[in-house]
């Protein structure tokens, strides 16, 4: 799996509602930090693909031995000229 970085001046300078109204293909990832009550240890997640089982002790994750600890959004960007592919947390959730 390639890691998918960018030019860290561009994503700095991109503020959440520049980034709503990008001409380029975009979208918006809910990524949470959630925590293993077994083990009592965090780990990042995207909403909607959730692991299994926890990364760190191997148990088997439900509703009843994991707690959201965090929200956060990332917003995917690509430039429709050069397709380079860039990255950055959002504030807030903008649909």
């Amino acid at each position: 799996m390639k890691k998918i970085t960018g030019d860290f001046n561009v994503l700095h300078a991109l503020k959440s509602k520049e980034a709503k109204g990008l001409k380029s293909s975009n979208i918006l990832i809910d990524v949470n930090k959630t925590q293993c009550t077994t083990c009592e240890k965090s780990f990042y997640e995207f909403e909607e693909s959730e692991l299994s089982n926890c990364p760190y002790c191997k148990e088997e994750l439900t509703s009843y031995n994991t707690k959201s600890v965090e929200d956060k959004y990332l917003r995917i960007v690509i430039n429709h000229e050069t397709g380079v592919i860039t990255a950055h947390e959002e504030d807030e959730h903008f649909v």
